[in-house]
């Protein structure tokens, strides 16, 4: 009996011990998740729901009080703002197509939609996107030939995507690289802006966050979106940090922007259609995005805010090239020199910022030099030169001359732009195309004038992919570069006793012939009068806008026959 007994107790122990052996293989089974891990998205971080069969993406870090399996997201979660991997994104691949942490705006009436290639005849948007190369890739994208579906939306005019909160960038700034491609006759432009974050805005937000919206393609179609949107209050206060406005004829191509900002941010990504009232508006079109990437400033090679220093700019150092070296500093404390303060604060209250300059003081004497040369570039590609663009300030009775070159090794100094004397205490944009059949440099070159009232600055240096007109005109060291936006250049008719031609050129403001007016009566009243025939819609074979300012206030050069000109003047 008690051999019995001993062998019942002792089976008994057996099988507990078994049931804590399992139980602790239970618990160990699930790994614990360091700090890093929880930024690398695991397989349960995206879930479909069997009920509704429509993805759901979790927009938080996974944590004890996620629901497992059930399609519940917990959004008490608040992440937390900063560079990282936040706002990155490559929209996906196949069924993984998404916009990852970026969100159309409600307040507009157009809306960016995730797609691919495989959709693009449907839709619109690129036949392939640019990470994966291939019709299965994810990008986002605007069809700009669409009309607005919410005509009492705040913005009724483009299409806007906000990225996740930002931290303040640090003095070293961002580097936002992205691809993009343009095609189609009513795409305009697209704008890269810097929204500052409201703090009493953060509810309206967040609850707008989650909120699904449907995108209306056309008026027969519906497109179900998944994407969050976000409401912002104002834009009062917004920064446009870069714009592109050329067709890339459908071909992706890859453009950084640097930037620095003291607070919490949001980075938006606007596109923009022709206007309505623009011919060009009734066809096909697109503006698409992909692969955005966000890093430290010095990733943007080229570009400098200056807030960190010279960036990848430095002094020659050699005193048979110059006489003396480029300085950085934040503001200037001579009323009759300057400047005061960097571009990005002069006409702002930021109490950031730097710029380089050369200091015209003593032992400065007229016609030293200072040159600030940039790290070395690989040859520009066939047909595909850059635009060079910086902010200079040029103020003072002694200003001397700034000069940019571009340095190779067997073309040696090529100028590209030159501007001297005062041009007034305000910080001017300067551009200049740039192409090279060889690796070469930027060189900028500050010059001493006359005396000492003469610091020259430079700030904000960037590079955009495309060509772009020299500015201002005056700057182009050759005599058959112009923009037309002050004059002939030099340029000039030929006379009726040369026998060449029968009709004149005509520099013409773009809104004098633009359709419409460029002023009353409704966009789209004038494009559905157009559509069915009616002789009131706009049938003006003139530009709407000029190529160099991209609105109705620039110029361009027109030989149309006068009196036709007239008449279309009256007729407006």
């Amino acid at each position: 009996m008690k051999s019995r007994k001993a062998s019942t107790c002792t089976r008994l122990k057996s099988i507990s011990l078994v049931l804590y052996f399992l139980a602790s293989s239970r618990c160990t089974a699930i790994p614990t998740r360091t700090s890093d891990e929880f930024d690398t998205p695991t397989h349960e971080d995206s879930m479909v729901d069997e009920v509704s069969s429509s993805r759901v993406t979790r927009d938080t870090h996974v944590d004890g009080n996620d629901l497992e399996g059930s399609g519940v997201i917990n959004s008490n979660k608040k992440e937390q703002p900063g560079l990282g991997t936040s706002a990155n994104c490559d929209f996906g691949v196949g069924s993984d197509i998404s916009m990852c942490k970026w969100s159309n705006l409600n307040m507009s009436a157009f809306h960016w939609v995730s797609s691919s290639g495989v959709d693009s005849y449907w839709i619109g948007g690129p036949r392939i996107d640019d990470n994966e190369k291939n019709k299965q890739g994810g990008y986002v994208f605007f069809e700009t030939s669409q009309l607005p579906n919410e005509p009492k939306a705040a913005n009724t005019v483009s299409a806007m995507m906000s990225s996740p909160l930002l931290a303040s960038t640090g003095s070293k700034g961002h580097c936002v690289s992205f691809s993009y491609a343009m095609d189609g006759l009513s795409a305009d432009k697209m704008k890269v802006l810097l929204h500052p974050h409201d703090d009493n805005s953060l509810m309206k937000e967040e609850e707008a966050h989650h909120s699904d919206d449907k995108l209306m393609i056309n008026d027969n179609t519906r497109v179900e979106s998944n994407h969050p949107s976000t409401d912002f209050l104002s834009f009062k206060d917004s920064i446009v940090l870069s714009t592109m406005q050329d067709s890339t004829r459908g071909k992706w191509k890859r453009a950084q922007v640097m930037y620095s900002y003291p607070a919490a941010h949001k980075i938006v990504l606007e596109a923009l259609p022709k206007d309505e009232t623009n011919q060009g508006r009734r066809y096909r079109g697109y503006l698409a995005i992909d692969n955005l990437v966000f890093e430290h400033g010095d990733a943007c090679k080229g570009h400098c805010t200056f807030d960190s220093g010279l960036c990848s700019f430095e002094n020659t150092g050699d005193e048979n090239e110059d006489d003396f070296d480029w300085k950085v500093g934040r503001g200037h404390d001579n009323p009759n020199t300057g400047p005061i303060r960097d571009h990005s604060s002069f006409v702002s209250n930021r109490v950031t910022g730097s710029f380089a300059y050369i200091d015209a003081s003593p032992p400065r004497r007229p016609l030293d030099r200072a040159q600030l040369i940039s790290s070395e570039f690989p040859a520009t590609k066939s047909n595909n030169p850059l635009c060079l663009r910086f902010w200079t300030h040029m103020f003072g009775s002694g200003i001397g001359e700034l000069n940019v070159y571009i340095k190779s090794g067997s073309s040696g100094m090529k100028k590209i732009w030159s501007l001297s004397g005062d041009a007034g205490n305000n910080w001017y944009m300067g551009q200049a195309p740039i192409s090279s059949v060889e690796t070469y440099k930027i060189v900028f070159e500050g010059t001493v004038g006359r005396n000492s009232l003469g610091n020259i600055a430079i700030d904000d240096i960037a590079i955009a992919p495309g060509v772009c007109p020299t500015s201002p005109q005056v700057a182009s060291p050759y005599g058959g570069d112009c923009a037309f936006e002050d004059d002939f250049c030099g340029w000039k008719n030929s006379k009726r006793s040369d026998n060449i031609d029968e009709i004149n050129w005509d520099r013409i403001e773009a809104r004098t012939l633009a359709g419409g007016g460029g002023s009353g009566g409704s966009g789209l009243n004038l494009l559905k009068a157009s559509s069915s025939g009616s002789k009131t819609g706009p049938s003006y074979p003139f530009p709407q806008t000029d190529h160099t300012t991209g609105t109705r206030n620039g110029y361009y050069m027109d030989c149309l026959e006068t009196q036709y000109k007239r008449q279309v003047i009256e007729r407006s």
